[in-house]
Order: structure tokens, then sequence, then C-alpha cells
């Protein structure tokens, strides 16, 4: 599934989402982990790639933590129908 928003190309498989703008990769989330990069700009100037990164495995909360982060970022909202099918469950918390 691939949709345009704004100059940025979301695409998804059922489990990887894809934010592009019209130059690099500027997202992704998957069960495997969340990407939020800089703009290629500030990847020239700055010389850094992530500006959010985080190794898996990833829960619905991440989910969620990934989307809120590309809105206030780069202004997309990504929708609930890209979300991956395989999360990793939620992290039981216990009481000691």
């Amino acid at each position: 599934m691939s949709e345009i928003q704004d100059g940025f190309e979301i695409s998804s498989d059922g489990r990887t989402v894809w934010v592009n703008d019209p130059f690099i990769n500027v997202g992704r989330f998957s069960r495997n982990g969340i990407d939020i990069h800089h703009s290629a700009e500030q990847q020239i100037v700055g010389g850094k790639q992530c500006l959010d990164c985080k190794a898996g495995p990833c829960t619905e909360a991440d989910w969620e933590y990934f989307k809120a982060g590309m809105l206030r970022v780069y202004n997309v909202l990504i929708e609930d129908k890209h979300k991956p099918k395989n999360l990793a469950p939620a992290k039981k918390l216990e009481l000691v």
C-alpha cells in the first residue's frame, strides 16, 4: 500500500512502513525497530542519519511513538491502515 501526503510517500507491506521525502527515507517502522531520520539537508550539514532510532522488538506502544514522532518532526500523519500486523506483544508489568 502506498500514498503521498504533502510530498512524503508512505508505503507499507504489512510488515514494514517506510516514509520517504523526495530525496531519502526519513522514517521506517517494523517489528525490528524504529528509525526516524534527519532530512537529507540536515544529514549533510550535521553528518548524522538517525534523529530518533530504536532497536526492536516493537510493540503497539512503539507504533504510537513512531506515529507521534513522524507527526512532530515532519507533520506526516501515519494512519493505522499501515500498522504492521506482527508487532511484539506488550511487556507485562509485574509487582515485586
